[in-house]
């Protein structure tokens, strides 16, 4: 280390004194100097301040000098190094029983512990950190350890509690007016927001979050919400835009983050190239960002990088390379002992052995996973592991143990209180069970399904299921119960606003009165049907409503509403260009004029028809034979 350099105008006679403000002048100095830069100075300059705070036992003075060592070495991408200071500077701080210290400490082992996959211990420095921050009343450097706990939260797949912390921590940052931590915490959501294809709201965050960078100078922050946007535009298709979004993240990166920033933007544009089938630049800008990952010691950032550039190899069926490198991230995973990334590397194999119908190994990658997921006590994603594995077994036409599968994943999801996973796989399970015959279980599997839905009020999921249930009734022959359950789909659904699915809902009850003979309550569904679709636009919807509509009038004796129906029908058939539907209701015309005696009509349609189905190369329905063969009989 440097010999350290007492300040100009001490005074003679208080060596200790004099050493102390030198240490404290030499930090000072060396805050400058890494703001503006400088880092081989900053770093002279801590190690020269250093040197003092140890020969006068200054603890205090030490601990701060180390916090500002490793956010320079956390600059400088030197994270074994970062990680060791700041171990040390937790230590210093906690004898002295300095909780600030302390707890800043742990916030920069958090961070370290993330970049080299130890979630578990990020997640618990994080959140002891936030604990002693909270006790001692700051709030923003509470807020600040939200922040990271938020991004530990992600990699560990909890958008829920990783979407609480960001918001918790947006909501401090601009209650204080600390503007970048409310900035970073925008990007966070926006982060989520992408994941979850909520790509509206995604690129919202990243704007807003890009006006704050841009407003108070933070070229970093400006970086990450560039980048940010450039993914969305990116999940959105719109290339030119999120290339340019890379490129201008890359150009306002700071000068001292020249190795990282550079590998984040060779591996986007290895994406964005890999999106736009530019297989070849996608590898070449893969293979750079691992090069740059590599020298940057960010093992997290490489192991995506791995991930992405197995998933090109995998899109071109270049299966053995895409074997080699995910068994790459496998045995980082295994070096790392970070049975998540062992999980994330297994699953990836499943699906290249799924590629190459290699059955065995993908069952056996795919319990791997799961067995993985359960050791770290991922519990959601063990059971999504689990019922991914039950529709393998399942297209394998393993029924029986696919069922198992997926009731295992149920127990897990409802243990866990998982109601969203738990209703997905109740569904697939009463699929499975119609398929077998089984329409009692079915009928309990949909039932089941929204209840769990109900409990967190999954509008969309809930409807879902209820036309689920409607449906496994109408394979029992329970036009009773499908017709309860249908009466309060459409209850539901018009009081939800969800107007499509209520019209086929209502179109459905209109069905279930026809079955029962209650026609006129049949002709108000269809009637309540109709105008739904018509507001809607839904000029098909219309059009099979109509065509129902015919066939409740012919059943009450009225044929001239049968008859405007069937013909309001066929032209909106028309429309759409459905021939199928427009020669059915053909069908259902030539049958109404031969009830009215209309015979000329009625040949007239019955030519049409069969004109029709000759065009779409089908033989003639039975109702057109039937009443071809009368007329020719009546001509006779």
């Amino acid at each position: 280390m440097m010999p350290a350099e007492a300040p100009s105008g001490a005074e003679p006679g208080c060596a200790g004194a004099q050493k102390t403000r030198s240490a404290r002048l030499l930090l000072e100095q060396g805050r400058i100097y890494d703001l503006q830069g400088d880092k081989e100075k900053a770093l002279s300059h801590y190690q020269a301040a250093m040197d003092v705070a140890i020969q006068t036992g200054d603890e205090g003075e030490k601990g701060n000098v180390l916090r500002c060592l490793d956010d320079l070495y956390r600059t400088q991408s030197k994270h074994h190094e970062a990680e060791r200071a700041f171990m040390e500077a937790h230590d210093i701080h906690s004898r002295m029983g300095n909780d600030l210290g302390a707890a800043a400490a742990l916030e920069g082992l958090g961070h370290m512990y993330w970049i080299h996959a130890k979630y578990d211990q990020a997640e618990k420095a994080f959140s002891e950190a936030h604990q002693m921050f909270s006790r001692r009343g700051n709030q923003a450097a509470a807020a600040d350890v939200l922040l990271g706990l938020a991004q530990v939260y992600r990699t560990e797949l909890k958008d829920r509690e990783a979407e609480q912390a960001y918001m918790d921590a947006h909501e401090v940052h601009s209650r204080i007016g600390n503007d970048m931590g409310a900035a970073y915490a925008l990007a966070g959501l926006g982060e989520i927001y992408l994941t979850q294809s909520k790509h509206r709201e995604a690129e919202k965050m990243f704007a807003d979050a890009h006006e704050i960078h841009s407003r108070i100078g933070s070229r970093e922050g400006v970086a990450q919400s560039l980048r940010g946007l450039g993914h969305t535009y990116r999940a959105r298709s719109r290339f030119q835009e999120a290339e340019k979004a890379f490129n201008d993240a890359y150009e306002a990166h700071p000068l001292d983050s020249i190795i990282q920033e550079a590998a984040n933007q060779f591996s986007s544009l290895g994406m964005l190239y890999q999106d736009q089938g530019r297989h070849d630049e996608a590898e070449v800008s893969y293979r750079q960002a691992l090069a740059a990952y590599d020298r940057a010691d960010d093992v997290r950032s490489r192991v995506m990088t791995l991930l992405g550039l197995g998933g090109l190899y995998h899109a071109q069926s270049r299966y053995s390379d895409a074997e080699e490198t995910i068994a790459e991230v496998l045995a980082i995973g295994i070096s790392l002992d970070d049975n998540e990334l062992q999980a994330a590397a297994h699953c990836v194999l499943a699906h290249i052995a799924r590629s190459q119908s290699k059955d065995t190994e993908e069952l056996a990658s795919l319990a791997q996973a799961g067995g993985s997921f359960a050791r770290i006590g991922q519990h959601e994603v063990h059971a999504t592991s689990l019922a991914e594995l039950g529709a393998t077994h399942e297209a394998q036409g393993m029924d029986a143990e696919a069922k198992e599968h997926y009731c295992h994943a149920q127990a897990i999801f409802s243990n866990i209180e998982e109601a969203f996973g738990e209703a997905g796989v109740l569904d697939t399970l009463g699929v499975l069970d119609v398929g077998q015959g089984r329409h009692d279980e079915a009928e309990e599997c949909f039932a089941q399904a929204r209840i769990a839905r109900a409990a967190v009020a999954d509008q969309g999921g809930k409807g879902k299921d209820l036309d689920e249930l409607i449906a496994s009734y109408a394979l029992l022959g329970r036009s009773g119960g499908g017709k309860v359950a249908c009466m309060e789909a459409c209850e539901f659904l018009s009081r939800t606003g969800q107007h499509a699915i209520h019209a086929e809902a209502l179109k459905r009850l209109g069905d279930i009165h026809v079955e029962e003979g209650t026609y006129v309550e049949a002709e108000e569904s269809d009637r309540h049907a109709q105008t739904i679709f018509l507001s809607l636009e839904d000029v098909h919807g219309e059009a099979r409503v109509l065509f129902g509509l015919g066939g409740v009038y012919v059943h009450q004796d009225r044929h001239d509403k049968a008859e405007e129906c069937l013909a309001q029908a066929r032209v909106a058939y028309a429309k759409v260009a459905d021939a199928d539907g427009e020669a059915k209701a053909l069908d259902g015309l030539m049958g109404v004029y031969v009830l009215q005696l209309k015979f000329d009509d009625a040949k007239a349609a019955c030519m049409e028809a069969c004109e029709m189905y000759a065009q779409m190369g089908q033989p003639m329905s039975e109702i057109c034979t039937e009443i071809l063969e009368l007329l020719r009989g009546l001509e006779e």
